[in-house]
């Protein structure tokens, strides 16, 4: 790691590399990396599905709103304009 890291940081880290269980986790990470992998590979795609269906759903209620919005528009023009028939005839 030293030629890797500067020296404060490499002297930061020391006492975590020098902890009595490091080796032992990172023998654990070791063997089970596929695991965690694939475990961790779900929370990614269930993740992405949640925050692409609220995505969506957010979009679905733009689009609703806007088309909401355009019908009021054109019902208040249509009103305008018969009212500007009604006071003129």
């Amino acid at each position: 790691l030293g030629e890797v890291l500067t020296p404060e940081a490499h002297a930061a880290l020391l006492p975590h590399l020098q902890h009595p269980l490091f080796e032992a986790m990172m023998n654990y990470l070791n063997a089970h990396q596929g695991s965690l992998i694939s475990a961790f590979s779900v929370y990614s795609t269930a993740l992405f599905l949640l925050l692409s269906l609220r995505l969506n759903t957010a979009i679905k209620y733009y689009t609703d709103g806007v088309t909401a919005f355009s019908d009021v528009c054109a019902q208040i023009s249509c009103l305008t304009h018969l009212t500007q028939l009604y006071f003129t005839d």
